[in-house]
């Protein structure tokens, strides 16, 4: 504990050091002779106000203040007798540390004697008692209970706790502390003095904490210690110093129960709420398939995951950030290999060779290889329309556009997204406009380069590099002209919109694509109450989709397609089927297939229509193999045993149903007109009980039945419930 002493009859100050507190006082003591003999204690410390000191911890503000009387008089009228003469110095303090404080006392060095300045040759020194009792004969010390016992004054070494709390005190309170000597009229008169030092402390616990590690299966770093440690609060660590490893994971970063930090943390405070203790735990991310990794809007801002890219065997880490979406943390660095659809964002059933990398291959010249025999004949080649690529070790893949859009973004694309790209299959090249969503959650270079991890590689022409490490270039699919695209552009200060030369070699950043209908999987929803919403591919119309309590993903809002031609590769169908287009003009009895969308109630569907053509006349019993639903979907099934039922068995009332499964009274259509909206709801089933009849879900407003069985032809809503997968 450190000390700060002036031999000064008048002495004001306060020290704080590494947010602890230390109050340090002085006591002068002297002996004073007149024509009788007295004895004066004189105590000038610090005033209340500059006793204090505040230390702020980033959420908390602890504060303490500690004040004595500025002199505390002694008056000895000695006799032959040996009597105790005393002075009281009252402390008053305040502590707002849930923990408590301490105060102690102590002499200014080893040296505990009260002293007598002088050149005589007379007794000079008189001695603290050796231990608590009542004052002997020419000795002094203190005492804590009003002088009936007494303690001698220790050495500065070993200072003695006068005060101990437990808990704060904002309002003040006081401490009596009596200072006494015993003496009679045998010691020369003359001035007696001594220092002592009185230091306040707050408790340990409101300047640091005890910080422990848990690798959790790991093993640490080379040279990092992961023992206890005593933390001060506010103080940062460099997490970077700490990164453990685990064979078949990625660490995710270290999490301390409430906040997960990122991998490439530098000095943070990792304990922001001051908890007395904390532990970081690794976080641990098992690698699994980039191309069937899934950015589900169950994921939270700020969920990692890392992903291994089956083509090269690459590993990437890869965040959700704070725009929604999924982007790798890392530049692609694929090369060498011939991807397919299969593997990659490409054309269905095509393919596309990247080249081996070769910095060579970046060449503006078009006429890279005239004739030998015809030199003066000039071989104009296309370069925006070549493909080039290198791999840094540093910073990854660089590619020109041709070859990141795999072939669609060259000479020949002169606006618009590109539709495919060299990134893995369910992930893709962001088109300019993510990147400007993203730009604006993340508005500067350097935050750029910290939660979403850009890098500076800067870009390849020529053949040559150009601002590598200085700056970064990215390309998006938005194509501008024959010849330019647009990127993202950034440098430690700055981001913002690039135009770059399509024959430039830039990095590549790929986004994942959010699932739709067609590519939702239920184990997407694994709790009862899970929602999500999702696009339908065919249209672009987007429905909340929701597990229910019978189990079951079901779509909360009624199908509105119209006027498609829907396949097996959108659709629940086997073969291509036509949806008409809307018009309640052909419900009647000698057009099946027919189909009417309302702005409201969305779209009303013949039994024919719903079924995709399977449920017409000629299926008399069971099931409809196929419907409109988007493909992975289904019509519920109906009747006594049908899903309808079961459903209706976990949400048993009108209200119930209207409630979390958002049934709607969106009524019905027959002979080209509309009724009951707003007062009854009814829902097609895939289950058909005769020839010229299905069930159906029937919804009244206070009035439900869940096996009805209605006409074909009639016009109802459509609700489609996921296939378990």
């Amino acid at each position: 504990m450190k000390s700060f002493i002036k031999k000064l009859v008048c002495f004001r100050g306060i020290i704080f050091d590494n947010k602890a507190f230390y109050v340090n006082a002085v006591v002068f003591l002297s002996f004073l002779a007149f024509s009788f003999l007295s004895f004066s204690i004189l105590s000038p410390i610090f005033s209340s106000d500059a006793a204090t000191n505040t230390a702020t911890d980033g959420n908390s503000v602890y504060s303490a203040s500690f004040s004595i009387d500025d002199a505390t008089p002694i008056s000895v009228t000695p006799t032959a007798l040996q009597t105790v003469y005393t002075g009281t110095s009252t402390m008053s303090y305040t502590n707002t540390c849930p923990y408590g404080m301490s105060v102690t006392l102590s002499s200014s060095s080893s040296d505990t004697n009260l002293t007598r300045n002088g050149t005589d040759s007379g007794i000079k020194t008189i001695p603290t008692i050796s231990s608590g009792a009542s004052l002997s004969d020419y000795t002094w010390g203190y005492s804590l209970d009003d002088g009936a016992t007494y303690n001698g004054i220790p050495g500065i070494s070993s200072p003695a706790i006068i005060l101990s709390t437990s808990s704060a005190n904002a309002t003040a309170a006081t401490k009596d502390i009596v200072y006494g000597i015993k003496t009679d009229d045998q010691l020369p008169s003359g001035s007696y003095s001594s220092i002592i030092v009185y230091t306040l402390s707050v408790s340990p616990q409101c300047i640091a904490y005890s910080l422990s590690w848990d690798l959790n299966g790991g093993t640490g770093a080379t040279g990092a210690d992961y023992g206890n440690q005593s933390i001060t609060y506010g103080d940062t660590i460099n997490l970077q110093n700490y990164t453990p490893t685990k064979t078949g994971y990625v660490f995710g970063g270290w999490s301390n129960g409430t906040t997960t930090f990122d991998p490439e943390s530098g000095a943070v405070d990792v304990n922001p709420s001051n908890t007395p203790t904390l532990t970081l735990t690794a976080q641990w991310l098992e690698i699994e398939s980039m191309q069937d990794f899934v950015c589900s809007p169950l994921l939270k801002i700020g969920d990692m995951a890392a992903v291994r890219d089956t083509r090269d065997g690459t590993v990437y880490t890869v965040k959700k950030l704070k725009d929604g979406n999924c982007w790798m943390r890392e530049n692609l660095k694929i090369s060498n290999k011939t991807i397919s659809s299969s593997d990659s964002n490409l054309a269905p059933g095509t393919s596309f060779t990247i080249p081996v990398s070769n910095l060579s291959d970046f060449s503006t010249n078009p006429n890279p290889d005239p004739d030998p025999d015809f030199p003066d004949l000039p071989i104009i080649v296309d370069t925006y329309a070549v493909s080039a690529v290198y791999v840094d070790s540093t910073y990854g893949g660089y590619y020109n556009l041709y070859t990141a859009t795999a072939g669609t973004g060259g000479s020949s694309m002169a606006s618009g997204n590109a539709a495919y790209d060299i990134c893995p299959k369910g992930w893709r090249l962001p088109d300019y406009s993510e990147y400007d969503t993203l730009r604006y959650h993340y508005h500067t270079g350097s935050l750029m380069m910290g939660e979403p991890k850009f890098t500076l590689p800067g870009r390849i022409f020529d053949a040559g590099f150009m601002d590598k490490g200085s700056h970064g270039y990215y390309w998006s699919s938005t194509v501008m002209h024959n010849t330019f695209a647009k990127g993202l552009g950034l440098n430690n200060s700055n981001v913002g919109e690039l135009s770059s030369d399509k024959r430039a070699g830039l990095s590549v950043r790929c986004i994942a694509k959010l699932p739709t209908m067609q590519t939702f999987s239920s184990s997407m929803l694994p709790e009862v109450g899970d929602s999500m919403q999702l696009k339908d591919e065919r249209d672009g119309n987007k429905y909340t989709v929701k597990k229910l309590a019978d189990g079951n993903v079901w779509m909360t809002e009624n199908l509105r397609i119209a006027n498609k031609t829907i396949t097996a590769a959108d659709s629940n169908v086997t073969s291509d089927f036509t949806i008409p287009a809307s018009s309640t003009s052909g419900f009647n009895a000698s057009n099946t297939n027919n189909a009417y969308v309302d702005s409201t109630y969305g779209g009303f569907y013949t039994f024919y229509t719903a079924t995709a053509g399977t449920g017409g006349t000629s299926l008399r019993s069971g099931n409809a193999p196929s419907s409109i639903c988007p493909k992975g979907w289904r019509l519920p099934t109906g009747g006594d045993s049908g899903e309808f039922n079961t459903l209706y068995g976990q949400y048993n009332s009108a209200a119930l149903m209207m409630g979390v499964p958002s049934f709607a009274l969106s009524g019905r259509v027959d002979n080209g007109s509309v009724y009951n909206q707003g007062s009854d709801g009814f829902f097609w089933s895939s289950t058909v009980s005769g020839a010229y009849q299905a069930y159906y879900l029937g919804l009244g407003s206070s009035s439900v039945n869940p096996t009805g069985g209605a006409d074909k032809t009639y016009g109802f809503s459509v609700r489609c419930i996921a296939i378990s997968n």
